[in-house]
């Protein structure tokens, strides 16, 4: 079998085996660092629903053409959480300063276990820094009346 490669064909080959391999480590242009934490009501007792999503959304200003990814956390029936993802599984936060913002559900419906501000990114009073790896953040929020 003849496999006469020229470069046109080579420089095919290349980019096929680039584009499914992807590039470098994946992360894009950052450094993720891993984060878990807990999430509890402001006098430590645990929020009694089935499920919790914990996002984290950039205060940082894009670098370049490069924006910090969101990510985004399950916490489980005791508020903890880990395996924090931004861009792959569990691989945590890029360092800097995050709006933080809660969805709890019970058997597939949103509650009112938490305060409506806590939801949204313009609403929610909850901030947080990342400025180390393995970093464990406490989150507390209000009981609702």
């Amino acid at each position: 079998m003849n496999l006469k490669l020229t470069w046109p064909r080579t420089l095919i080959i290349g980019l096929l085996v680039g584009l499914l391999t992807g590039c470098g480590s994946g992360g894009g242009p950052f450094s993720y660092v891993p984060v878990s934490g807990k999430v509890t009501y402001d006098d430590g007792s645990s929020i009694p629903v089935g499920g919790m999503k914990v996002y984290f959304h950039s205060l940082d200003p894009p670098s370049g053409e490069a924006h910090v990814p969101p990510g985004i956390a399950s916490a489980g029936p005791n508020g903890a959480f880990e395996n924090v993802t931004s861009h792959k599984y569990g691989d945590g936060l890029i360092k800097g300063k995050y709006k933080v913002t809660l969805v709890c559900e019970e058997a597939g419906k949103l509650t009112t276990k938490i305060p409506k501000d806590y939801e949204r990114p313009d609403t929610t009073p909850l901030h947080v820094e990342i400025t180390e790896s393995g970093q464990v953040l406490e989150i507390k929020v209000p009981k609702p009346n």
